[in-house]
């Protein structure tokens, strides 16, 4: 059985998966004789629910491993972000960082991720600088002027 099975819900394709393994044990010095048959084939089903659930979790490793190597031998490319983020609770401002990977597939990783509060923009900017010198030829994206909507 392939993992594949994991990511269903209600027969719909799903990016998640959920497992779940329940059932309901007594302790075996407290069950009567009539109690004991349905909870050893309780027992039964679970460790047999759990081994195929180890199979079909090993399988799925299988395929992360697969996927972590294809991106590492994908082309990419970089873009140099710098934006400006107010809340709209507090007025806070925050100025964010970030080197952002876009694989062939449309995948995006963060590579450097870095956070700057409202006072401190000038070195935000000034860290923005540096690493556009530091490369020469990445994609830019410069968005820290106040939005419309703040006064």
């Amino acid at each position: 059985m392939s993992y594949e099975h994991l990511f269903q819900r209600y027969g719909s394709p799903s990016d998640e998966a959920d497992i779940r393994l329940t059932g309901y044990l007594l302790r075996p010095d407290k069950l009567k004789e009539y109690q004991i048959k349905r909870n050893d084939e309780t027992a039964a089903r679970l460790i047999l629910e759990c081994e195929r659930t180890a199979e079909t979790l090993r399988e799925y490793r299988q395929a992360l491993a697969s996927r972590y190597a294809a991106l590492n031998t994908m082309p990419y490319q970089e873009r140099l972000e710098i934006e400006r983020y107010r809340s709209y609770r507090g007025n806070l401002v925050t100025y964010y960082v970030r080197i952002v990977r876009t694989y062939e597939d449309g995948t995006q990783a963060k590579t450097l991720s870095e956070t700057y509060p409202g006072k401190e923009r000038r070195k935000a900017i000034s860290r923005f600088e540096e690493l556009k010198r530091q490369r020469p030829g990445i994609e830019v994206l410069e968005d820290i002027s106040p939005q419309s909507w703040e006064k």
